[in-house]
């Protein structure tokens, strides 16, 4: 079998010929510039610079089908689900739909689509200009949010919360369209799981530690997977399943989904991508639950289900989550790189020493990341925080 795959990750968290090792070895990657140099024994390899919006992927993998007909595509990052589905329909493979994946992407359609579910959602509206926006904040007043229509990780999300906030993005050159919606007071909780042929055979929710617009206070983005007997997780895993009946979710697919609780015991919808959760998502279920949720899609896409007793009685063997640590503004002089406690199954740091930053423009940008484990939640917050602290004291800035 002949698979085309659409890469925008590092070869460490998606290595895809270990995945397929048993499937396929006529694997065939366009991939990022950026992460090209670990994927070693591809069939076809190449790298593009800008891979995000660079049109010349989607005109060689055209020009790859004729050369070599393959007969899937894998695509798990946010922008390629587009690419991908574009490309089955022009070339008549199977798969997500370019339909589906716009439904998952553009966030005023996916409101639409969850309005009616037991899920609120916020007030909102596309904005294609300066007035759209005035005329929303004339409707729902402040706080608002604003964010990228299509857009992920939270980058060039705003909050307005006075008339300040609104001169200053008034100000900035403003990239429409945009969402707006009204700012929900509340905890953000993500949902991540995985269908396979339309049933969902694994769902879990976690919580977000400061939630993903601490970044641009500067603080760390946290999360971890709630413990069983959580009340909250039983009601968000309905809530999630409801979402998803509502959708046109695909026959294969990993999803990852965001819903606010607020203080009044309300549930309100932010969104839901079909694919992975990003940064240490997988890995948090991983070592969780000993399940890889990525590569089973990607064994799915291929036409490879895994055995149904996987997924039956399966319970947590342990608590886990993960911290970033973003970047302050400065210098770096100092990083120690070598975590001292046991119960962190992984570190990365991603920053030199002489290196200048500007803070964090998104909610997955850090210098930083730990996975740690622990008997339970309430130890996994505590050592989340913990670590974050002896990082951000074992670092300094000038």
């Amino acid at each position: 079998m002949k698979i085309l795959i659409l890469n925008n990750y590092p070869h460490k968290t998606y290595p895809y010929e270990e995945w397929l090792s048993d499937i396929s070895d006529e694997l065939i990657l366009l991939t990022s510039d950026q992460h090209e140099e670990h994927f070693m024994n591809y069939m076809y390899k190449e790298a593009f610079q800008n891979y995000e919006y660079n049109g010349l992927v989607e005109l060689r993998a055209l020009e790859l089908h004729q050369k070599y007909q393959y007969e899937q595509i894998i695509a798990m990052n946010e922008w390629d689900v587009l690419r991908a589905g574009q490309l089955r329909e022009r070339l008549g493979l199977r798969g997500q739909t370019y339909d589906s994946a716009v439904v998952f992407r553009n966030k005023e359609i996916m409101k639409k689509y969850a309005t009616g579910s037991s899920v609120l959602i916020p007030k909102f509206k596309a904005v294609y200009h300066t007035f759209d926006l005035l005329e929303f904040l004339d409707e729902v007043g402040y706080p608002i949010v604003v964010k990228p229509i299509a857009g992920a990780g939270s980058r060039n999300t705003i909050k307005i919360s006075d008339e300040n906030d609104l001169m200053e993005v008034l100000n900035q050159n403003l990239s429409f369209p945009l969402l707006a919606e009204d700012f929900i007071d509340g905890e953000m909780y993500h949902i991540d799981g995985l269908v396979l042929n339309g049933d969902i055979v694994f769902i879990w929710p976690s919580k977000y530690i400061n939630g993903c617009l601490a970044y641009q206070d500067n603080k760390y983005l946290g999360s971890f997977i709630l413990d069983e007997d959580n009340p909250m997780n039983s009601r968000l895993q309905q809530a999630v399943r409801e979402l998803l009946n509502k959708f046109p979710t695909p026959e294969h697919t990993t999803f990852h989904a965001e819903i606010f609780h607020t203080p009044d015991d309300k549930l309100y919808f932010c969104e839901i991508a079909s694919r992975t959760g990003g940064v240490k998502v997988n890995e948090s279920i991983r070592q969780a639950f000993d399940l890889n949720i990525s590569a089973l899609w990607a064994r799915a896409l291929c036409g490879y289900l895994p055995d149904p007793s996987v997924f039956q009685n399966l319970t947590k063997k342990q608590a886990a989550g993960f911290v970033l640590v973003p970047p302050k503004k400065g210098t770096l002089v100092k990083m120690n790189t070598s975590a001292p406690y046991d119960w962190v199954i992984e570190q990365e740091y991603r920053a030199q020493i002489g290196e200048t930053f500007i803070g964090a423009k998104k909610s997955v940008d850090h210098i930083a990341i730990f996975v740690v484990h622990g008997q339970n939640e309430q130890e996994v917050v505590a050592r989340i925080d913990q670590v974050a602290k002896w990082f951000e004291n074992e670092t300094v800035y000038r």
